[in-house]
Order: structure tokens, then sequence, then C-alpha cells
């Protein structure tokens, strides 16, 4: 009866972290493949949020191109009109300083909101390194002999692999008999192996 619970639990479990990885594919990202003739390589292709964010980055960045395009502008201006009347020369003088400082203050606005963008699409860049290593830990429990929920030993029933190396996978477990949950790592024997290295 303890077993059927868990693996009950452990399906909803599986089921719940498919329906987020789906979820935070469209958010973030997902792998696509990219053909090339014979050759077929996996690419990743960003996500909404990711390519929001890239653009509004690019059109910051344009606008602060513009911005100091004006400021430049605005400065040869003022060299270029050395012949005005001293009234006129203040005044203009003046007006140059305060055209000046809008500038200066956009700018300053553009990097304020360029730091908050560029923070903001570090997370979502480690939200996609997570979704990643999830989406590869699901593709190997999909691929794994032990992913139907056995009991070893009559003592402890696998439920979700936890993750999976090169001759090995680490199963969250059960421990029927201790009643209390534990890490299963199971080594995978290569059939080639002579039989004092699989001792």
């Amino acid at each position: 009866m303890i077993s059927d619970l868990l693996i009950a639990v452990s399906k909803a479990e599986r089921q719940e972290a498919r329906m987020k990885v789906r979820q935070d594919s469209l958010r973030l990202g997902n792998v696509g493949v990219i053909r090339a003739g014979t050759v077929i390589s996996e690419t990743w292709e960003d996500g909404q949020a990711l390519k929001d964010l890239n653009a509004h980055l690019r059109q910051l960045l344009e606008a602060k191109e513009a911005v100091e395009r004006q400021r430049k502008q605005l400065k040869k201006r003022q060299s270029d009109k050395g012949d005005a009347s001293d009234a006129e020369s203040s005044a203009q003088e003046e007006d140059v300083l305060i055209q000046d400082e809008i500038y200066k203050s956009r700018l300053a606005s553009i990097k304020r909101e360029e730091e908050s963008l560029l923070r903001e699409r570090d997370r979502c860049e480690l939200d996609k390194g997570r979704l990643i290593r999830e989406m590869k830990r699901i593709r190997d429990e999909d691929g794994s002999r032990f992913n139907n929920f056995q009991i070893l030993n009559n003592r402890y029933a696998l439920l979700n692999l936890l993750g999976k190396g090169g001759f090995s996978e680490v199963y969250k477990g059960y421990d029927l008999v201790e009643h209390r949950y534990v890490a299963c790592k199971l080594h995978g024997l290569n059939a080639q192996w002579s039989e004092d290295k699989k001792q």
C-alpha cells in the first residue's frame, strides 16, 4: 500500500515537472533541430521573454546612440556660434547648458533602464540553465530502464530520477523497511567490460 501511494505521488511529480518545463520553454526557449544536408544538430532557440528583453536592449542602445549624436551636434553648434553679441551669447550659452542637462538626464535614465534589463536577462539566463538541466534530467528519466517504479531487493522503491552520470543513475527512493527516503545509485555495466572490471 505504501509503495502504491509513493508511485502515485511520484507520477504526479513527474507530470508537474513536465508541465513546468513546457511553460518555462515558452518563456525561456527550447531546443530546436537544424538540418544542413545530412547533418542534424541541436541549437537553442530563445523563448518570448528573452526575445523581448534582447529587442528592448537593442532599442535602448539605439536611443542612447541618438541622444549622444544630438549632444555632439549641440556641442558642435555651440563652438560654431562664437560671433554673437554678449547678450545673445549668454542666452545661447544658457540654452545650450539646459539642453545639455536634458541630454545627460536622458542618458542617465537610459542607463538605469539598461542596467535593470541586464539584471533581468541575467535572471532569465540562470532560469534557462536550470530549464536545460531539467530537460536533460527528464530525457534521461524517460530513457532509463529503471523508470517504471521498480522495487529493488524487496526493500527500495525507486521513484524519480535525480541525475545521471557516465555509468550510473541516481534515483530518489524509499526504504520500505526503515520508512525513509533514500538516494539509490544504480551502476550500469558495459557488456564489453572484462569480468574484473565489472566486479
